[in-house]
């Protein structure tokens, strides 16, 4: 029964009904630990299943304590070296990454990269996948000449076990594009775009999440070349996706809506852009809560239309807003936090409130 309940919690949390997925979960995890005991593998995995949920809910800190209790269980029992153990690493650098703590991001990376190396050899794809991770905390960090080795060895790796046409290459062009764009490598990130999304519609189709994952970020390389309209089309096409697969409601959706806002404000269309930043924020307060990163992101984009209509109490207020919660969810220290003060500084002359 606990093993149904964990799958079915693991299920309803990847559809984002993250209340009936933490009541299954905890059912579980407690029949587990009446099983078998707080220490056992099992209620460690349990455990683990809890710790990504309250993670995606954007509760990172008690994310945090739950992957520590389960690795503990994890290391004493199964050994530093497991699978399992590095598997449940990799979650907590997750958090600690959303969370700022990039040092401490790093570190956990590492030690399960070592153990994938160590356990199943340096071709293996799930060294693939840490070193992917790896790199990505790096690109998170602005550590391009370090993020783009471990990407374009992962590569290699995923092509030489899957072939050169496999959809999780694409996965690896993907994130190796965003670092390539993140660089103003513009040719070379649209390059490995429109090559994974070619493996992604001949494999899964054109309605595929990663098709729209995809025109979502190669959208973004058109936007920073200032290319608006093609930005937009491909916004909402990945959009239009979305909705078909997901629903209207989704977060998923909001985060193409804010994109899509974006653009359209920098193309002056205030009334639309306005629009779909406060149908984004809407569904994230509805699904996240209030105090989630992501609605940040909805409340500066509103900040900008604000300015832009020269309402700059109502721009300042609610980039305010924005990064109260940015330093509430993320922390100080985190790239999005930084981005947020120093534009509230920009629209306040320097004059910020104390906190």
């Amino acid at each position: 029964a606990a093993r149904v309940l964990d799958q079915l919690g693991c299920y309803l949390r990847e559809c984002v009904q993250y209340d009936q997925a933490e009541a299954l979960l905890r059912r579980g995890l407690a029949i587990r630990e009446s099983l078998f005991g707080p220490d056992h593998p099992l209620t460690a995995t349990s455990v683990a299943h809890l710790a990504r949920l309250t993670s995606d809910a954007g509760r990172y800190e008690e994310s945090v304590g739950l992957y520590r209790r389960a690795l503990a269980v994890q290391e004493r029992v199964l050994g530093r070296a497991h699978a399992e153990t590095a598997g449940t690493l990799t979650g907590l650098a997750s958090v600690y990454s959303q969370q700022g703590k990039f040092a401490d991001a790093e570190s956990l990376f590492r030690r399960a990269l070592q153990v994938h190396e160590d356990t199943v050899g340096p071709d293996h794809p799930n060294t693939a996948y840490t070193l992917t991770l790896l790199a990505m905390q790096y690109r998170t960090q602005a550590r391009w000449d370090e993020a783009e080795p471990l990407l374009r060895r992962a590569l290699a790796i995923r092509e030489r076990e899957l072939g050169p046409d496999h959809p999780r290459v694409g996965m690896v062009l993907n994130n190796l594009a965003v670092v390539f764009a993140d660089q103003n490598r513009y040719e070379e990130a649209e390059a490995c775009y429109r090559r994974a999304l070619t493996l992604w519609e001949q494999a899964m189709g054109p309605d595929h999440a990663d098709v729209a994952v995809t025109l979502h970020n190669l959208a973004g390389v058109h936007r920073d070349r200032g290319d608006l309209h093609v930005a937009e089309d491909l916004y909402r096409r990945s959009l239009a996706i979305r909705e078909r697969t997901l629903g209207p409601d989704h977060p998923t959706i909001a985060y193409h809506l804010a994109s899509l806002a974006h653009v359209l404000e920098r193309e002056g269309r205030l009334d639309e852009a306005e629009a779909a930043a406060t149908r984004a924020l809407a569904i994230w307060r509805q699904a996240l809560g209030g105090g989630h990163a992501n609605t940040a992101r909805a409340l500066s984009v509103l900040a900008r239309v604000a300015e832009a209509r020269r309402d700059m109490a109502e721009a300042t207020g609610l980039l305010r807003q924005a990064l109260d919660i940015s330093r509430r969810a993320l922390g100080p220290a985190h790239g999005r936090t930084v981005q947020l003060e120093a534009e509230y500084e920009r629209l306040t002359g320097g004059h910020q409130e104390a906190c």
